[in-house]
Order: C-alpha cells, then structure tokens, then sequence
C-alpha cells in the first residue's frame, strides 16, 4: 500500500441492524483505524473496547428492536414487491430514528469536522446529508450488490436484458419472461424509489439539516466512490463505472485456531460434520415445527455424521445424539476444518463467499432479499443444491446432504468458485483501505463522476435525439411528398396545356 494518510478523522454511519451487514463495515473501519486514523462510527451493533485507540462509537442499537418487530424473516412472506416495499419504508424509519438520537445530534451540533465520510448504500439516501453537513467527501459502502435506484445515482448501466437486481432471482442469460420480469420490475422500483422513498427522506433530513440543504438525490450523486461487496469473477457479471470499487470478501481473514471443546468435535468424526446455520436474522428456534422436525429426523437418520447447528436457545428438544448445538460459531474458522463436508445454509452473501473460500459445498434454503439470487448462482456453479423451504421434506434434505458429500463434482466446483475467489492482484480490505485514502489524498473523487449523472431520463435515453430524428424524417419525407405533388400537377398542368393546342 502507498502514498499514506495519516491522522485523518473519518466518520462512518451504518445505521441498519443485521450483523451481517456490519461486519462489513466494521471490517473496514477497524482496517482504517489501525492505519491510524481516528474513527468515530454509528452503529448498530457496538462493541466497546477500551484498548481500542482513536475509535469512538455511538450507538444506535435501538434500532435493533425496532427490525426484530418489523420482521419474523422465518415467517415472511411478502414476496419480492411487498418485501421492497416494506424494506424502503423500514429505512425511512430508521433515518428518523437516527436523526433523532440524542448522541447523533450531539455530533452534529458541537462543530465536528471529518476529512471524509462513509455511508451505509442500502436505501438510506438521508446519510448523504452528514457529508453536507460536514463539508466533507462522502464514500458509500455496501454489503451486497447496489440495487436499481442506487446503480441509477451513479448513472451506471443497469440493462435488464442482460443484469438484475440483488431481489430478483434471475442470471445473466435470462429467458423471455425473466427478461419481462426485470423490465416491469425496474419500472416500479424506480417509481418507489424517486417518488416516495427519496421525497420521504429528504423531508426527513431538512428537518435536522436545514431547508437550505440541496435536494437528498442531488447531495447522492455527489458521492465520490461506492465500495460493493461483490465479486464479478464469482457472481454474475455486472458492469461497473469507474466510480464502483468492488471489495468482495473484505471480512475474510486467516483461519483461527479452534477451542479444544470444537476441535475435538470435528477431529473425532471420521465421517465428517455436517454445519447447520441460517445466519443472524433467521432464529432457528422460529422454524416452524414440522420442519424443525425434518432436520431432526434428518439428523438422527445420519448418525455417521456429526452435526453442529447453531441453535438460538439454551436447549433443542429433541436434540439427537450426534448433534451439537451453541448459539455462536466461529464459522471462518470452523469451515476451514477438514471435517466440515457440507455447509446447510440460508444463502447470504458472507456466509456464501465464506464457504467459497473454505471450498465447503452448500445446501441453501432462502429466506428472502439477495439469498435467492446468490443461491442461484451456487446452483448453476454447481457448488451446492438449492431446496425450497415451502418443499422440503426429511427425504429431499437427505437427498441434498448425500448428493453433496458423496458426489466429488460439488467439491470440484467449489474449488474452481475458491480459485477465482482467491486470485485477485491484492487483498479486498487492502483494496479499500487504498481508496478511502485515495479520497481523502483527493479530497473527492469527482473525476470518477459519469457525466450521465447529470443527464434527464430522457437524455439518458437519447430520447430527444430519437423525437428529432423522426420529427427530421417526417418532415423530410412530407417536403419530399409534397415537391413530388408539385412537381406532377405541374407537368399534368403542362401537359393538359399542350393537348389544348
């Protein structure tokens, strides 16, 4: 790494509750801070260490309890449209929440001053507002693919044809009806993102920032760079602006030692260990009853395998003999172990580039957002099999766990997945560590900026160049028209004239 910044004061605001997004962020904040940059970050999920220097938190975990209301994701159906929706409106609340806590407005009100900040891109346009505030350039970060309304701020290219968003589940080589799906999709997500989300958080920015502040989707535009936790080599293909870094990975480390309670575990299993784990939002306790039961019966079927399930309670009733359970795992760690055969999973993205590094093959059974997509791609790889939650059955998850154990190519795969993941010219931290140095040695990065951000819709489109055209033709073709009309009546003209003499 090259051409150092040193003491730089970066203020970084991640304002939603999964853990799994702030890993993420704090992935990086934690890199930027033993670079020896002073951090002040709101979050979610605070984890004080008085041996931490230059770092300072403020704490939004309030807002945990106002999700874990919101949503039962075990439970949830509201498909693709009423699960956006509902997520959009979601991140208006968590902008006035935010706003509204007394240690955030603290920090606005006592003359701060911050030589970049870093938001949090997942539908929380408002948090441009804190780079306006403290004249400061802003970078964004997300934990997952950006979707249409934010790929359209940075005016890059968001074809249907050929790309989709992170909540639909369709490749890069879609069929007719997929292809229509995106389209009709693209259309409603724009109008909910530009006519209801972005007016509802700009109202809500004024309020604390002053009516003088410009307009939320103009100050978003203003960003200097995106950092995206995506991997075009291991995703489907997506085409990028240069103002799009991708950092896929970026929570990835060296494996760990285990303790001697888990390395035990896995050491003593000579047929190996099956990993079940359905990440932070999905509580394994809310499965409903009969599918609890499957992976039970599942279980016990299978006593040549050993089973660790992360299971949210002190207790699993029922709990088979082969089966340990902890509301924790270290799982980089543990799914570098040899034993792990087969990884039984909910399809999110960490979890998924986590697996791919290790080489793990993976069972994955959605839940909602980015995970139907991400298994989609594992599938067509041909690292893992996807099962539908609404269709399982205890023969089906048999069926799963034996196919990816037993048959070698599921490994093979994920080996080729892993190659691709790995090789990459530097480190997905290192990556984006460089540029938020990059920013801050550049005070912006507004040379990166497309110039079709500033371009109408209709522009964009060349609309107006394609009216002109046709207005050009017709009228060409009319002169044409009406020259040849002339020119007949009057050689019929001459002609009738001739005949009378």
């Amino acid at each position: 790494m090259s051409a150092a910044v040193s003491g730089a004061r970066i203020l970084g605001v991640f304002p939603t509750p999964p853990k799994s997004h702030q890993i993420i962020y704090r992935s990086l904040m934690r890199g930027l801070q033993l670079r020896g940059h002073e951090i002040v970050i709101i979050t979610t999920d605070p984890k004080w260490d008085t041996s931490v220097k230059n770092y300072t938190e403020i704490d939004l975990s309030i807002l945990n309890e106002h999700w874990k209301k919101r949503y039962n994701f075990v439970s949830l159906n509201l498909g693709i449209i009423g699960f956006v929706t509902d997520l959009l409106y979601l991140a208006a609340d968590a902008c006035k929440i935010m706003f509204n806590t007394p240690d955030v407005q603290r920090l606005l009100q006592e003359g701060n001053k911050f030589d970049v900040v870093i938001t949090e891109w997942v539908a929380l346009p408002c948090s441009s507002a804190y780079a306006y505030h403290f004249k400061a350039p802003s970078i964004g970060i997300t934990p997952f693919a950006l979707m249409y309304g934010e790929l359209d701020s940075l005016a890059n290219p968001s074809n249907p044809a050929y790309t989709t968003d992170l909540n639909i589940s369709s490749s890069d080589r879609a069929t007719f009806w997929e292809r229509l799906t995106r389209f009709l999709y693209s259309l409603w997500f724009r109008y909910i993102w530009f006519m209801i989300l972005l007016p509802a958080q700009d109202k809500i920015a004024r309020e604390h920032f002053g009516r003088d502040m410009p307009n939320i989707e103009d100050l978003n535009k203003n960003v200097s760079l995106v950092l995206v936790n995506h991997v075009n080599t291991i995703a489907y293909v997506r085409p990028y602006v240069p103002a799009i870094v991708e950092i896929g990975g970026i929570h990835l480390r060296e494996p760990q030692p285990l303790n001697s309670d888990l390395q035990n575990f896995l050491d003593g299993a000579p047929e190996g260990v099956i990993y079940f784990n359905l990440g932070t939002n999905i509580k394994s306790d809310t499965l409903a009853a009969d599918v609890r039961k499957m992976f039970l019966d599942v279980f016990s079927d299978l006593p040549q395998f050993r089973v660790l399930w992360k299971w949210d309670t002190d207790e699993l009733p029922g709990q088979p003999s082969n089966v340990k359970v902890a509301k924790w795992f270290p799982q980089q760690d543990l799914l570098n172990h040899p034993s792990i055969k087969v990884f039984i999973y909910h399809g999110g993205l960490e979890s998924t580039l986590e697996a791919i590094r290790a080489s793990v093959p993976l069972i994955c059974i959605p839940f909602f957002g980015d995970q139907y997509l991400n298994v989609r791609k594992i599938a067509e790889e041909g690292a893992g099999v996807a099962l539908d939650l609404d269709k399982l059955s205890t023969h089906t998850i048999i069926a799963a766990i034996r196919n990816t154990i037993y048959n070698a190519t599921y490994k093979e795969n994920m080996k080729k997945l892993s190659d691709r993941l790995n090789d990459q010219p530097d480190k997905p931290l290192d990556r984006a560590i460089w540029w938020v140095e990059y920013v801050i040695r550049h005070k912006g990065a507004h040379h990166f900026r497309s110039a079709a951000v500033d371009l109408t819709w209709y522009q964009y489109l060349l609309l107006d160049v394609v009216v002109f055209i046709v207005v050009v033709f017709i009228i060409t073709i009319s002169v044409i028209y009406r020259t040849i009309r002339f020119i007949n009546k009057m050689q019929s003209s001459q002609h009738n004239k001739f005949k009378a003499t």
